[in-house]
């Protein structure tokens, strides 16, 4: 299901995660979520590699497909929506993802966000996990794919104070993303899963940098 899209994606917001690194991260975060919330989803490529992950793992006998909202958010879907999952055709706001976590279900939120949206905390990542804590299920978590230097604007540092991340996967090698011009580029910037967990303290548990190895098509390791 789709709304009327509002806008357009700025061409520097717009860099597909290689598929190797979704596969990669769905094996990350595998577990029987009852929501999945893919925001700046372009072709639905994480949020769906996690929720194949889950059948494959979590799924009954038989082959039955598990119970699982599947929503994704984009300006400009890349794709057609696959039987049971919900496509927004607009910018992402909070009442979207309160809708779907108002029977406080067990709720993974992830994004390769369109950098735009990760700026200032308040466009994304604070409401965001405002609605998980107040809405959703313990142990909820939302997931961002950014770069290391996000954790050093001044604009950021209170709520990364208040709210560390309770994992930090540093993926290794730095990956190659494919632009709005069909190119394969990266940059000099060191790119990091960063993960949050309602009902989790991330001081008490021990947040620090691990290194996620992960292996790219076509690339040596």
């Amino acid at each position: 299901m789709s709304v009327a899209s509002k806008g357009d994606r700025s061409p520097r917001d717009h860099y597909i995660t290689p598929i190797e690194l979704c596969n990669f991260f769905a094996e990350k975060v595998v577990a029987k979520w009852d929501t999945i919330f893919d925001i700046g989803a372009g072709d639905g490529r994480i949020g769906r590699a996690v929720f194949d992950k889950m059948c494959r793992r979590r799924g009954p006998p038989g082959g039955r497909q598990l119970k699982c909202n599947r929503v994704f958010v984009d300006v400009k879907p890349q794709t057609e929506p696959l039987p049971g999952e919900t496509w927004i055709a607009d910018e992402y706001n909070k009442r979207q993802l309160e809708q779907v976590c108002s029977l406080k279900q067990k709720t993974v939120v992830v994004s390769n966000p369109p950098y735009s949206l990760m700026e200032h905390p308040y466009d994304l990542i604070v409401p965001t996990w405002s609605v998980l804590n107040n809405s959703a299920a313990s142990g909820s978590q939302m997931w961002y794919l950014l770069r290391l230097d996000w954790l050093g604007a001044r604009k950021r540092s209170e709520f990364i104070h208040v709210n560390p991340p309770a994992v930090q996967g540093l993926v290794t090698p730095r990956p190659k993303f494919m632009t709005h011009l069909g190119k394969n580029s990266t940059d000099s910037g060191e790119y990091a899963w960063f993960g949050w967990e309602t009902g989790r303290d991330a001081y008490s548990c021990g947040s620090f940098i691990r290194s996620w190895i992960w292996k790219e098509a076509g690339r040596k390791q």
